[in-house]
């Protein structure tokens, strides 16, 4: 019998990769994707196998007898509208794509009895949280963004109260890689500003100190993990993944150019991102294998990706960080 995986957001950046580790491990894969920031190029490599669907389509316009869905054993829901300073200024539709795009999801599930769903949301959800932070630690969102991401993990935990839908959620630390590339003036990754910056001989802009740390998790790893926690028999349990190990801003950016210009802080971000993925229930299947040292020259290797991208200039940042701290208190 044929194992059929289906991913919304399959076009996107992490979405891709997942799409890549399914077909690579004999799933018949099924992707949901509207291109409003996934590209047809992360997925062309597969377009002609037989294991391979397309639906382009929004998930706001998912309907519950949606027979894309029919006989998938697990649904891998990554699909998210991810720019934390545009929900800032347009927060109804990051509510509407985020929460009520879950929704749509959860009823295809329910009514084409998906075996499990795995939700891919953000460490954002914390805010400036403690540090490591446990999955337990209180969610306190800064933005539009994280609370649409909080509140669509509330969703799918009603749903699988409710309506017996067996659902797992992952809590993503900041992930890189290949195909972290965006829309012209989507900023939902800083490895995507820097990197286009890079190829095109341009300043990085580094906001606030370098002295930060990020946790960072590499884009194949957050698929295995996907998967892995498809798996699990047991279900309604909240994941952290990252690599427990952050990374100096002041590194990172070493590893890209010498050439950057430093911009004022983003009022409220943490100063250290570092998520505890010590949960004994998914390490025993789960671990991180790419290295930070390993995932930036593998991202590095991809930089022609960026070629054709229009980079971000000193202006275009320092209006971004305006943009964000005009909506924080002093």
């Amino acid at each position: 019998m044929k194992k059929i995986a289906l991913v919304t957001g399959g076009a996107g950046f992490l979405g891709s990769h997942l799409v890549d580790h399914l077909m690579n491990h004999e799933y018949h894969v099924r992707v949901i994707d509207n291109f409003s920031t996934g590209s047809k190029k992360n997925i062309e490599q597969w377009k002609d196998s037989p294991r391979f669907e397309l639906l382009e389509k929004d998930i706001l316009d998912l309907k519950e007898e949606e027979s894309f869905f029919k006989d998938v054993e697990f649904v891998f829901h990554l699909a998210s509208a991810d720019n934390e300073v545009d929900s800032l200024y347009n927060p109804s539709h990051y509510t509407s794509v985020n929460f009520l795009g879950t929704i749509k999801v959860l009823e295809c599930c329910r009514y084409q009895h998906v075996k499990k769903m795995v939700y891919t949301s953000t460490h954002k959800i914390y805010g400036a949280p403690n540090i490591p932070t446990l999955e337990t630690d209180r969610p306190r969102p800064l933005t539009p963004y994280a609370l649409s991401k909080i509140s669509a993990e509330r969703a799918i935990e009603q749903w699988s109260f409710n309506f017996n839908i067996p659902a797992s959620i992952l809590r993503v630390a900041d992930s890189y890689g290949p195909r972290c590339r965006y829309p012209e003036n989507y900023f939902a990754s800083y490895f995507d500003v820097w990197i286009g910056q890079k190829v095109h001989q341009v300043p990085l802009t580094v906001v606030g100190s370098q002295d930060h740390k990020w946790d960072l998790i590499y884009c194949t790893d957050v698929a295995n993990a996907c998967l892995a926690l498809a798996k699990i028999e047991e279900n309604k349990q909240t994941y952290n993944i990252g690599t427990s190990k952050p990374v100096a801003i002041s590194e990172i950016v070493q590893k890209i150019s010498n050439n950057f210009k430093t911009l004022p802080e983003m009022k409220m971000l943490p100063k250290e991102t570092w998520l505890d993925t010590s949960n004994s229930g998914f390490k025993t299947l789960w671990s991180p294998k790419v290295s930070f040292e390993h995932g930036i020259k593998f991202t590095m290797a991809a930089i022609d990706d960026w070629k054709e991208s229009k980079p971000w200039s000193v202006d275009d940042v320092y209006s971004l960080v305006e943009k964000w701290n005009k909506c924080f208190p002093n």
